[in-house]
C-alpha cells in the first residue's frame, strides 16, 4: 500500500489502501493532473523534472501500471492485491533484463526500471537479480530488504 513518501500512513493521503483498489481506479489516483501526482510533483526537490506516481509494493508508476496491465492483460477492474503486484513487477523485471547478459547490463537495466535502485549497492542488487533468475519475485520486492 506504500505510497510517494509513506504518505498512506499518517500523511496526505493517510488510509489510501492500493492493495484494495481495482487498476482503473487507480489509473485514476494516479493521473499526474490529479491530486495525488500534483502533491507529489509539489513535494520534489525539482518539480520541473516530471510527475512520477508511485504506488504500491514495488513503487509502479501510473504511466508504467497502465502499459504492464495492458501487456499482461489485466482488465481495469483487476484488484491491485499483493499477487498482483508481485506478478507486474516480476513482468516488468523479466521484460528488463531478459536476454542481457552480465550484471553490469542487468543492474542498469533495472536502475533504469526502478528509481528506488539508484542507491543500492551494486552487491546488493546482484543478489537481488541472482534470486529474482532462481525463484522469481516472491514474497519481498526484488529480494532486497526484509520481508
Amino acid at each position: 500500500d506504500t505510497l510517494f513518501g509513506h504518505s498512506q500512513n499518517g500523511g496526505r493521503f493517510d488510509g489510501v489502501r492500493v492493495s484494495e483498489m481495482t487498476l482503473g481506479q487507480l489509473y485514476d489516483f494516479s493521473d499526474p493532473s490529479g491530486e495525488y501526482g500534483q502533491w507529489v510533483k509539489s513535494t520534489r526537490p525539482d518539480p520541473e523534472r516530471g510527475v512520477a506516481t508511485p504506488m504500491g509494493r514495488h513503487q509502479i508508476v501510473g504511466s508504467t501500471l497502465r502499459a504492464t496491465a495492458a501487456a499482461m492483460g489485466l482488465s481495469p477492474d483487476t484488484k491491485f492485491t499483493p499477487q498482483i503486484q508481485d506478478a507486474m513487477a516480476d513482468h516488468l523485471a523479466r521484460n528488463r533484463i531478459s536476454g542481457l547478459s552480465g550484471m553490469p547490463a542487468k543492474r542498469a537495466a533495472l536502475r533504469a526500471e526502478w528509481q528506488g535502485f539508484q542507491h543500492v549497492s551494486d552487491a546488493a542488487l546482484d543478489a537481488a537479480i541472482l534470486q529474482f533468475e532462481a525463484k522469481g519475485m516472491g514474497h519481498r520486492p526484488m529480494g532486497i530488504g526484509p520481508a
